[in-house]
């Protein structure tokens, strides 16, 4: 139906988030590189110049902000769309099993308050 609204169905709000991000098929050892869109604290969207099947397990490894350690976090491809027009894809994943520091640090970067340091 037309103007029909339809409910939010996330469980965590999303932010814009752009930046590089390396990742790689779990098990496997090739890195490939591509952005981000944005981020929550249940996962992450990606924009892909190759399709990644739904459920494919993933480690990502980014920077929250310049200057701090690289965050890794294990991830699964929940949904992924060819974009229009372009031989890209579209990807939202879900994080799995993030370490507990790299979780606060990703809930407080949401929430724009200052980093947790750690080495």
């Amino acid at each position: 139906m037309a103007g029909e609204i339809i409910p939010e169905r996330r469980k965590y709000p999303r932010i814009n988030f752009n930046t590089l991000v390396t990742y790689q098929t779990k098990g496997e050892p090739k890195i490939d590189y591509t952005l981000t869109r944005d981020i929550s604290e249940g996962g992450i969207g990606l924009i892909l110049e190759k399709f990644v099947p739904k459920n494919t397990e993933l480690i990502l490894t980014f920077n929250l902000k310049t200057g701090s350690n690289f965050l890794r976090a294990p991830a699964r491809v929940a949904w992924i769309e060819k974009l229009p027009y372009a031989e890209r894809y579209r990807a939202g994943l879900e994080f799995r099993e993030l370490e507990p520091l790299n979780r606060l640090n990703l809930k407080r970067f949401i929430k724009r308050e200052p980093l947790l340091l750690y080495y």
